[in-house]
């Protein structure tokens, strides 16, 4: 039989590579350009296909593209486009199935499996390769059970119980990878544990990749057998406050590390935690050294990590307890990179927690950000400067880390006519919490009230009234049995029945406090904004619960649901993603229910720009670079007063956390690089721990190209500021020259 030139079979079969620009070869081009037709997947006939030839799209009915090919393709020069390379998982087989060999020409690729394998600098000579993105694999995992590294293309809904089973092979420890959008400007490649399995796997463009580790550490690996490291936000005090995924790591953690002041003191972070930790759990307690430079302060971390690494090289878990949110003013984040630095492969999650303003607002009425009011949080120093610029700027303003400042604080108030619409909140969810409204009766030696202390100046004149009834904190109770347990110990009966505005937090369920989701699983009425709140966090709901979307009702049609529910003695769940305090139009709602006389409470929730943060790894303050953050959005229709725009407030060069403007970027990147810089970090995280989460980082000048490329036009963060940059100077909290309430500070 003759043998048929490869140059002149009517059919070629291109591999277009993994995505990227730049991924295709020069003789796939040529072939590209001599086509008479192109086939392919939509996304790849779009990127690869010249204009007016002939196309023919590929979707899921592969048949019917193939029965279209096959008219008169003898007298056709056909091009098959197909992702990666044609002989790893792709359209190449059914091809040369249909047409036979000598009818098909294939022209190699880079496969999207080569390119995981180069990101995560691996050689995989040894390698299996597993297909699970057009069907479920056809092997079954404990055939594998001996294979050094395995990769898997994901993509069919059953694979993901796949690679769950092959993750939990009886005998085998895995280091396993998500390698997602791979040489794209999207690439995100990250070490993931076996439970974040289902939310990798479940994003597009992801493959999986296992590598087995050996069943006993040794030093001289690759790879030891480490645990996982959990920072953990406690929230400010009340434990019904800590999220559930928080409660949950905390019931099954063998170890926990909690900081405290001195050796003496109790943690007050393990204090608010300790209903959730199991009796046979080891505590931890790290007492932060004092130092006096820089250098040495970085010695002493390194002496910190050294003690949680011991425990991560045994292959034991381990969470750090932190007060508030883990990314806000927090220890956890020196932690952290020291232990980045002493393991390099440290396996690390950050779970996201209330942050004091927050509870803080929820027991005062306060709405943190209403309409398009900038939020601004600062802490204050011994320079009150930026407290004083805060103010003048007009919006709210979240005055943190006060301690013993507090008379002078006053003072700055009291001089720039806002103190009569402040209010402060001590010690908030603890048994000793305070609420004082009328900062004007307040001591002038009140110093110790200050700490653990947060101050809200309203944008206006008027104070809101706190809430009603100020709920208990519960930090003295018995845990429950379960996160989700409604507990007994604390139920009083309510007067009359309330309306209970609940933060649903970010999307994730897991990240919703112990005390929402608790309320959740016994509503009986819940109030929800449909194209907003995760269909994750709504399953909770019981199946007999009556659930109004609120997305297409007025105000009005809004508070006659609760007046008509709370008329039959049924208390209503009145549902707003993040925290309902941050651009939750609560206020409104409020007002109406005060008119009708029904009693209402608050539950704080984690807002999506702490659960950017924890996406991005990054805190959102650095020392001498950015102390404060600004919580803020777009004009858009409605104009904001002129102190309030973008470009007045980014002169300050704080964090800036920018809500519901993504689909204005190129018009937000300009502005913000007049005052930061046209290299100023940039991220944009796009539904933040949503199973689809997406997270783009950048510069002011190629952030906004990226965000066109993904397709993003909503539902996304944005934040941009130098504290995003990786090069940041380490804190002064624990420099011994540094005087704070529990320490007096050396001389030098």
């Amino acid at each position: 039989m003759g043998a048929t030139s490869g140059m002149n079979r009517p059919i070629t079969i291109i591999g277009c590579g993994p995505g990227g620009e730049g991924w295709l070869s020069d003789v796939a081009r040529q072939a590209i350009a001599a086509a008479d037709r192109i086939a392919g997947a939509p996304a790849l006939l779009s990127r690869c296909a010249p204009p007016g030839v002939e196309q023919i799209a590929v979707h899921t009915d592969i048949e019917a593209a193939l029965a279209q090919i096959a008219e008169r393709y003898e007298t056709r020069n056909t091009a098959i486009l197909v992702t990666g390379d044609p002989g790893v998982c792709s359209l190449a087989k059914s091809v040369i199935r249909r047409f036979g060999r000598e009818s098909c020409r294939v022209i190699p690729g880079i496969s999207s499996v080569q390119a995981a394998f180069a990101a995560l600098g691996l050689d995989w000579t040894d390698a299996r390769i597993v297909g699970g993105h057009a069907q479920p694999p056809g092997i079954p995992p404990a055939e594998l059970r001996d294979t050094p590294l395995v990769a898997v293309l994901t993509g069919h809904a059953q694979t993901v119980e796949w690679l769950s089973q092959l993750a939990a092979l009886p005998g085998c420890r895995w280091q396993i990878h998500a390698c997602r959008n791979l040489t794209l400007p999207t690439e995100c490649v990250e070490a993931i544990t076996a439970d974040q399995i289902p939310e990798a796997a479940g994003k597009p463009r992801t493959i999986i990749v296992f590598e087995r580790l050996p069943r006993t550490s040794s030093p001289d690996t690759r790879h030891s057998t480490l645990g996982t490291f959990y920072g953990i936000g406690t929230g400010p005090g009340d434990p019904g406050w800590l999220t559930v995924r928080g409660a949950r790591l905390l019931s099954t953690c063998p170890h926990i590390f909690a900081p405290k002041a001195r050796i003496k003191s109790e943690s007050l972070a393990h204090s608010i935690a300790q209903p959730h930790i199991p009796p046979g759990a080891t505590i931890h307690e790290l007492v932060f050294p004092m130092t006096k430079d820089e250098d040495a302060l970085a010695a002493h971390w390194r002496v910190a990590a050294e003690e949680v690494a011991v425990v991560l090289e045994r292959g034991e878990d381990a969470c750090f307890l932190t007060i508030g949110d883990p990314m806000l003013y927090s220890t956890y984040v020196y932690l952290l990179r020291a232990l980045r630095e002493r393991l390099p492969e440290l396996k690390a999650e950050t779970v996201p927690g209330v942050p004091s303003f927050c509870a803080a607002a929820a027991l005062t009425g306060f709405t943190l950000g209403e309409g398009k009011t900038p939020l601004t949080i600062v802490p204050t120093a011994d320079d009150l400067t930026a407290v004083r610029e805060a103010v003048r700027k007009g919006g709210t303003v979240v005055l943190m880390k006060i301690g013993a400042q507090l008379p002078q604080v006053l003072e700055a108030l009291r001089e720039e006519a806002c103190l009569d619409r402040a209010v402060l909140v001590s010690r908030a969810g603890q048994p000793d919490q305070r609420i004082i409204t009328n900062l004007r009766q307040l001591p002038s030696d009140a110093a110790d009230v200050g700490y653990l202390s947060v101050i809200l100046v309203t944008a206006t004149s008027r104070l809101p009234r706190p809430t009603c009834p100020l709920p208990p904190p519960t930090s003295h109770l018995p845990p429950p049995t379960s996160p989700l347990t409604p507990p007994t110990s604390h139920l009083t009966p309510a007067p009359s029945p309330l309306v209970h505005f609940v933060g649903a937090g970010p999307g994730d369920p897991d990240l919703l406090t112990v005390k929402a989701a608790r309320m959740l699983v016994s509503c009986r009425c819940c109030v929800y904004a449909g194209s907003l709140v995760s269909p994750a966090v709504l399953a909770l709901l019981p199946a007999g619960a009556e659930k109004h979307d609120s997305a297409g009702l007025t105000l009005e049609q809004t508070t006659a649901i609760c007046r008509e529910a709370c008329g039959r003695g049924v208390e209503v769940i009145r549902l707003h993603t993040g925290d309902p305090s941050i651009y939750g139009a609560i206020r409104e709602q409020m007002n109406e229910l005060d008119k009708m006389g029904i009693a209402y409470d608050v539950v704080p929730g984690v807002s999506s720009f702490q659960a950017a943060a924890a996406a991005l790894r990054t805190e959102l303050t650095a020392p001498e670079v950015a102390q404060t953050i600004i919580l803020t959005r777009t004009s858009g229709r409605t104009p904001l007063p002129p102190e309030q725009e973008l470009d007045r407030l980014a002169q300050s060069h704080a964090t800036l956390c920018i809500f519901l403007s993504v689909q204005r970027l190129d018009d937000v990147a300009e502005t913000l690089a007049r005052h930061y810089g046209a290299d100023c970090p940039a991220a944009v995280v796009y539904r933040a721990s949503w199973p689809h989460q997406l997270v783009l980082r950048g510069t002011l000048t190629d952030i906004a190209g990226q965000v066109a490329e993904a397709a993003v036009s909503k539902t996304a963060m944005i934040i941009v500021g130098r504290a995003l940059g990786r090069d940041i100077a380490a804190s002064r909290l624990y420099d011994a020259t540094f005087s704070h309430e529990y320490r007096e500070g050396t001389q030098t």
